[in-house]
Protein backbone atom coordinates (compact mmCIF):
# COMPACT_ATOMS: atom_id res chain seq x y z
CA UNK A 1 0.00 0.00 0.00
CA UNK A 2 0.62 3.80 -0.63
CA UNK A 3 0.27 6.46 1.52
CA UNK A 4 0.15 9.56 -0.29
CA UNK A 5 -0.21 12.95 2.55
CA UNK A 6 1.75 15.11 3.95
CA UNK A 7 4.12 14.89 6.71
CA UNK A 8 2.35 17.17 9.27
CA UNK A 9 -0.87 14.82 8.59
CA UNK A 10 0.36 11.60 8.59
CA UNK A 11 3.19 11.88 11.96
CA UNK A 12 0.47 11.28 14.15
CA UNK A 13 0.06 7.33 12.66
CA UNK A 14 4.03 6.75 13.80
CA UNK A 15 3.00 5.35 17.02
CA UNK A 16 0.35 3.22 15.81
CA UNK A 17 2.82 1.96 13.19
CA UNK A 18 5.27 1.19 15.51
CA UNK A 19 3.20 -0.74 17.61
CA UNK A 20 2.31 -2.78 14.74
CA UNK A 21 5.86 -3.18 12.76
CA UNK A 22 6.68 -4.69 16.02
CA UNK A 23 4.10 -7.30 15.47
CA UNK A 24 5.93 -10.88 16.06
CA UNK A 25 3.39 -11.64 12.44
CA UNK A 26 5.35 -8.94 10.86
CA UNK A 27 8.68 -8.25 12.26
CA UNK A 28 11.34 -11.18 11.31
CA UNK A 29 14.95 -10.89 12.31
CA UNK A 30 15.62 -9.55 8.43
CA UNK A 31 17.97 -6.95 7.91
CA UNK A 32 14.88 -5.02 6.22
CA UNK A 33 12.60 -5.56 9.28
CA UNK A 34 14.96 -4.27 11.32
CA UNK A 35 15.64 -0.92 9.36
CA UNK A 36 12.26 -0.63 8.43
CA UNK A 37 11.41 -0.54 12.77
CA UNK A 38 14.18 1.56 13.26
CA UNK A 39 13.28 4.20 11.04
CA UNK A 40 9.50 4.38 12.20
CA UNK A 41 11.16 4.45 15.82
CA UNK A 42 13.97 7.16 15.29
CA UNK A 43 10.86 9.60 13.58
CA UNK A 44 8.48 8.84 16.75
CA UNK A 45 11.75 10.03 19.37
CA UNK A 46 12.02 13.15 16.61
CA UNK A 47 8.08 13.85 16.68
CA UNK A 48 7.88 13.63 20.37
CA UNK A 49 10.67 16.11 20.77
CA UNK A 50 9.32 18.48 18.71
CA UNK A 51 5.93 18.44 20.39
CA UNK A 52 7.38 19.81 23.59
CA UNK A 53 5.84 22.52 24.46
CA UNK A 54 9.48 24.86 24.46
CA UNK A 55 10.76 27.61 22.42
CA UNK A 56 13.88 26.07 22.36
CA UNK A 57 15.71 22.75 23.28
CA UNK A 58 18.28 22.06 25.65
CA UNK A 59 21.71 21.46 23.89
CA UNK A 60 21.20 17.81 24.83
CA UNK A 61 17.80 17.20 23.22
CA UNK A 62 19.05 19.25 20.30
CA UNK A 63 21.35 16.84 19.54
CA UNK A 64 19.54 14.11 20.58
CA UNK A 65 17.23 15.56 17.40
CA UNK A 66 19.73 15.68 15.03
CA UNK A 67 20.99 12.24 15.63
CA UNK A 68 17.49 10.68 15.72
CA UNK A 69 16.78 12.42 11.93
CA UNK A 70 20.42 11.37 10.92
CA UNK A 71 19.35 8.23 12.22
CA UNK A 72 16.54 7.66 10.35
CA UNK A 73 17.98 9.04 6.90
CA UNK A 74 20.96 6.37 7.23
CA UNK A 75 18.38 3.64 8.10
CA UNK A 76 15.72 5.20 5.07
CA UNK A 77 18.88 5.21 2.86
CA UNK A 78 19.67 1.02 3.37
CA UNK A 79 16.19 0.69 2.79
CA UNK A 80 16.08 2.37 -0.39
CA UNK A 81 19.41 0.94 -1.49
CA UNK A 82 17.98 -2.57 -0.40
CA UNK A 83 14.84 -2.04 -2.37
CA UNK A 84 16.64 -1.01 -5.51
CA UNK A 85 18.96 -4.13 -5.05
CA UNK A 86 15.55 -6.42 -5.44
CA UNK A 87 14.01 -4.31 -8.05
CA UNK A 88 12.04 -2.05 -6.32
CA UNK A 89 11.25 1.39 -6.25
CA UNK A 90 10.39 1.70 -2.90
CA UNK A 91 11.69 4.24 0.23
CA UNK A 92 12.33 6.88 -2.37
CA UNK A 93 14.28 9.75 -1.44
CA UNK A 94 13.00 13.00 -2.27
CA UNK A 95 13.70 16.74 -1.65
CA UNK A 96 11.58 16.85 1.69
CA UNK A 97 14.44 14.78 2.98
CA UNK A 98 16.67 17.72 2.80
CA UNK A 99 14.00 19.57 4.36
CA UNK A 100 14.04 17.28 7.25
CA UNK A 101 17.81 17.42 7.84
CA UNK A 102 17.77 21.39 8.13
CA UNK A 103 14.50 21.18 10.30
CA UNK A 104 16.56 18.72 12.48
CA UNK A 105 20.04 20.67 12.23
CA UNK A 106 18.64 24.06 13.45
CA UNK A 107 16.63 22.46 16.21
CA UNK A 108 19.29 24.01 17.95
CA UNK A 109 17.62 27.20 17.81
CA UNK A 110 14.44 26.58 17.58
CA UNK A 111 11.94 23.65 18.51
CA UNK A 112 11.34 22.85 14.41
CA UNK A 113 7.20 22.73 15.60
CA UNK A 114 7.37 26.40 15.70
CA UNK A 115 9.43 27.52 12.26
CA UNK A 116 9.91 25.83 9.19
CA UNK A 117 12.84 25.51 6.32
CA UNK A 118 10.22 23.95 4.03
CA UNK A 119 8.50 27.99 3.00
CA UNK A 120 11.26 30.20 1.47
CA UNK A 121 12.87 26.65 0.31
CA UNK A 122 9.57 26.10 -1.69
CA UNK A 123 9.82 29.48 -2.90
CA UNK A 124 13.00 28.57 -5.21
CA UNK A 125 11.31 25.28 -6.66
CA UNK A 126 8.01 27.46 -7.67
CA UNK A 127 10.62 29.76 -9.06
CA UNK A 128 11.98 26.98 -11.05
CA UNK A 129 8.74 25.61 -12.06
CA UNK A 130 7.64 28.61 -13.61
CA UNK A 131 11.24 29.52 -15.32
CA UNK A 132 10.60 25.68 -16.82
CA UNK A 133 7.25 26.23 -18.25
CA UNK A 134 8.13 29.83 -19.57
CA UNK A 135 10.69 27.67 -21.75
CA UNK A 136 8.72 26.36 -24.43
CA UNK A 137 8.45 27.55 -27.88
CA UNK A 138 10.67 30.83 -26.95
CA UNK A 139 14.01 31.17 -28.36
CA UNK A 140 16.86 31.28 -25.78
CA UNK A 141 17.00 35.56 -25.36
CA UNK A 142 13.19 35.85 -25.06
CA UNK A 143 13.18 33.22 -22.07
CA UNK A 144 14.28 35.93 -19.37
CA UNK A 145 11.86 38.62 -20.35
CA UNK A 146 8.68 36.28 -20.01
CA UNK A 147 10.05 34.29 -17.29
CA UNK A 148 10.10 37.88 -14.94
CA UNK A 149 6.63 38.24 -16.46
CA UNK A 150 5.28 35.12 -15.25
CA UNK A 151 6.79 35.71 -11.33
CA UNK A 152 5.48 39.13 -11.56
CA UNK A 153 1.88 37.52 -12.15
CA UNK A 154 2.32 34.75 -9.61
CA UNK A 155 3.34 37.47 -6.94
CA UNK A 156 0.20 39.47 -7.79
CA UNK A 157 -2.24 36.24 -7.66
CA UNK A 158 -0.71 35.29 -4.38
CA UNK A 159 -1.00 38.98 -3.60
CA UNK A 160 -5.10 38.76 -4.12
CA UNK A 161 -5.56 35.79 -2.78
CA UNK A 162 -4.10 37.07 0.62
CA UNK A 163 -6.33 40.26 0.42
Amino acid sequence: PKLKAKANETRHVLPCLFEILQDPLIHDASDYCKYRLSAVACLCRFYAYCDSPTFFFTPHIADEAETCASDFLDCYSWLADASIANGHMKWQLTIKFHYFKHGAKFARFLNPKFGSTYTPESFVGKIAAIAHSSSFGKPSHMIGRHLMRNIQMVGLVDKRRAQ
